[in-house]
């Protein structure tokens, strides 16, 4: 496929796609480990906001999915940036 780069976030900061590096080894390459979660948002165009339907539940399963996985989330995802969106 062929598109232009862009930007995506990977070990905790937001890089160009061209500098995303996974290692061969790693189990999510060679399994599939890894968790993930679906959060719908509604924009509203009068008053220019994002509406995003039960954020603290969807970042609790993503949690708690993580943790199933040994993994450590970055700090960014706290319950005080959930309650800030």
């Amino acid at each position: 496929m062929n598109r232009p780069g862009g930007i995506v976030y990977f070990e905790s900061g937001f890089v160009d796609e061209e500098e995303a590096r996974v290692p061969i080894s790693t189990h999510a390459f060679n399994y599939g480990t890894g968790c993930f979660e679906g959060i719908r948002a509604y924009w509203n165009p009068a008053k220019e906001q994002l509406y995003v339907l039960r954020l603290r539940e969807h970042v609790e399963r993503l949690l708690r999915s993580a943790h199933i996985l040994h993994l450590e989330p970055d700090a960014s995802l706290t319950q005080e940036r959930v309650e800030a969106v």
